[in-house]
């Protein structure tokens, strides 16, 4: 009998401390899970989404805010973005293959906000400089072999 409450007193122990782990480990998740929430508030963010075989990106931001969007889907897509701006919120889509955009900016004291959308195979976008003309540019290529050559000064 003396043996069995031991068994019990022991269960309930274990019992009772897995659960204050539990409690434990979720006040840590959710910490962490607000931390990286204000994070992302405060920060800037670059997301690329690749999907095939040889895509390329490459992607040098200076903002004290910006949100960079890359998806390219296809083969042997190639983006590569210099950008140094106040604000900048850039997104940039490729589906097809053999697709190219290069987007350089040295500064802008203006919020940029661009959108280069490519849908075909072998398009090509080329956007230098930016100014208030450009500051809200959206491109949307279509179709076979193109190329497209933007000079903001």
């Amino acid at each position: 009998m003396a043996q069995e409450e031991l068994l019990n007193t022991s269960d309930d122990v274990s019992t009772l401390m897995a659960k204050e782990l539990l409690i434990r480990n979720n006040k840590i998740n959710i910490e962490n899970s607000q931390s990286t929430n204000q994070y992302l508030q405060n920060n800037n963010l670059v997301q690329i989404q690749q999907i095939g075989n040889y895509n390329y990106s490459s992607i040098y931001v200076k903002s004290n805010v910006a949100e960079v969007q890359v998806n390219q889907n296809g083969d042997n897509n190639f983006a590569n973005v210099y950008r140094n701006a106040y604000m900048v919120n850039e997104n940039i889509n490729q589906t097809g293959n053999n697709n190219f955009i290069s987007d350089f900016s040295v500064y802008s004291d203006e919020p940029v906000n661009t959108t280069f959308n490519q849908y075909g195979n072998n398009l090509t976008i080329y956007s230098t400089g930016s100014n208030s003309i450009s500051k809200n540019l959206q491109i949307n290529q279509t179709g076979n072999s193109g190329t497209v050559y933007i000079y903001n000064r």
